[in-house]
């Protein structure tokens, strides 16, 4: 894997860094090919919702699996006609279904670019992908090149992909989506993403914004409300009243993606979604 990124660099390639980069793919759904066990209808996934995967990419690192914790690092294929290079890449925040898999212990984290040779003829296949999860639970996302060549791997800001998630999950659920992105940013600093909604309609009486080193909720229903604050595995961080405002420090919030959940009387429920790096 490293001489073969040698290779490229020596060859100009300008995709091929050297560094961790990280990338932000911003997009619509397009289609919803399935929802058994409704996970996307219950969670106001539908067509049209935009959505953004931020990625960090190391080609000078090798990509693996994990199993309950164990890494194995997923090593390059080099065959008369065949090769393949894999290397390290891993979705930064909570994807559209990641929130329900449970076993954050196991996956796959890295990106591949293949290339078949037969006679005069050859073909390249390249993408970026991560797995959340075991083979009985996980979600998957992976965003494929248009036209990846021999020294191209890598996409470069404007391009657009095709991506794609699936969630397997238990009792037979399977959710997907498709997506058409474009790469709206590439980077040497992770990005802080901004706060969500997961609830349907608009939020008339909520707010949450970053302000300086805390996250700022604003309540203006009238009356108190129950938050509360949780990881994506759902285990709660902090619960606390909100009145008219409520100041959260960044160090009580975890790290990635967070939850916040507000009830109020005679309110729907609301769930903000906020990302840290």
């Amino acid at each position: 894997m490293r001489k073969a990124i040698v290779l490229l660099a020596l060859l100009g390639n300008p995709t091929a860094y050297a560094a961790p980069k990280y990338y932000i793919l911003t997009g619509k759904i397009t289609i919803l090919p399935t929802d058994a066990g409704g996970y996307a209808a219950a969670h106001d996934i539908r067509v049209g919702n935009t959505v953004n995967y931020v990625f960090v990419v190391d080609t000078d690192k090798a990509g693996f699996t994990k199993s309950q914790g164990t890494k194995t690092d997923k090593p390059d294929v080099i065959n008369e006609g065949y090769h393949a290079d894999y290397f390290f890449d891993s979705l930064v925040y909570a994807s559209l279904f990641s929130p329900a898999v449970a076993d954050s212990a196991s996956g796959s984290y890295f990106g591949y670019h293949t290339t078949i040779t037969s006679g005069a003829k050859e073909s390249n296949t390249a993408a970026i992908q991560t797995i959340i999860g075991n083979a009985d639970h996980n979600t998957q996302v992976i965003a494929y090149l248009a036209a990846p060549t021999t020294t191209v791997f890598l996409p470069v800001i404007g391009e657009t992909m095709s991506v794609t998630e699936n969630y397997v999950g238990p009792a037979s659920a399977w959710s997907s989506a498709s997506l058409t992105m474009k790469v709206t940013s590439i980077g040497d600093t992770r990005p802080v993403e901004g706060i969500a909604s997961r609830s349907g309609g608009a939020r008339t009486w909520l707010s949450a914004t970053f302000r300086g080193n805390a996250l700022a909720i604003e309540n203006r229903s009238g009356r108190n409300a129950q938050a509360t604050l949780m990881d994506p595995s759902g285990r709660v961080t902090n619960a606390f009243v909100l009145g008219e405002r409520y100041l959260v420090p960044m160090r009580e919030l975890p790290r990635g993606m967070s939850f916040l959940r507000v009830q109020s009387a005679g309110r729907a429920d609301q769930v903000l979604r906020a990302c840290l790096p």
